[in-house]
């Protein structure tokens, strides 16, 4: 990959993009090396002087596009007073993310689906550590338990699964102050 690292940064971006594009679409499974090569116009060999295996090929998208949220995260600002409007901020900040990247959100909505195949154990296991993380951080900086976070993580959960099927593709800050009130509504719920 240091090869991959090396190329000019316009080449490597649309690599880059056409290979999100393809795993967000079809998923690990049923993505194609073949479809990716002819919408770049190269050869496969040209792909594969870069990353060995379609498995390296994932596995290097994940890590950029867990890098890529991780850092555009890093700007969400929490003076806030209350945990509700906290997450709320990290909420609205994720979503301006989803209109700004969809292909790479939609391409970590994909990875969800497919992180239980057994040949994805590994990337499974870095995006857990990974998680981990940053839900420590998370938790720590709303003033929460682990307990009462891990509580909030699945109501929230649950209602992005269902809040993207239902306005999957319409993103736009309509929609995005909708979502916000929605996660405000299920917050409002709980009680600390």
């Amino acid at each position: 990959m240091g090869t991959f690292n090396n190329i000019s940064e316009v080449k490597r971006e649309r690599i880059i993009n056409m290979v999100i594009k393809e795993f967000g679409t079809y998923g690990y499974a049923a993505a194609s090396t073949n479809r990716i090569v002819k919408n770049l116009g190269v050869s496969k060999g040209s792909l594969f002087k870069y990353f060995s295996t379609k498995l390296d090929l994932y596995s290097y998208m994940v890590t950029y596009a867990s890098e890529n949220l991780l850092d555009y995260m890093k700007a969400v600002t929490n003076k806030s007073d209350t945990w509700q409007e906290k997450l709320l901020n990290y909420a609205s900040r994720e979503f301006d993310y989803l209109m700004e990247e969809p292909d790479l959100y939609k391409f970590f909505r994909q990875v969800i689906k497919d992180i239980e195949l057994v040949e994805l154990i590994s990337i499974k296991t870095f995006l857990m550590e990974k998680s981990s993380e940053v839900y420590k951080q998370l938790y720590e900086t709303l003033g929460l338990s682990l307990e009462l976070y891990t509580h909030i993580s699945y109501v929230l959960t649950g209602y992005n699964e269902w809040f993207f099927l239902e306005y999957d593709g319409l993103y736009n800050e309509q929609v995005k102050k909708k979502y916000l009130e929605g996660i405000k509504m299920h917050l409002n719920y709980i009680k600390v």
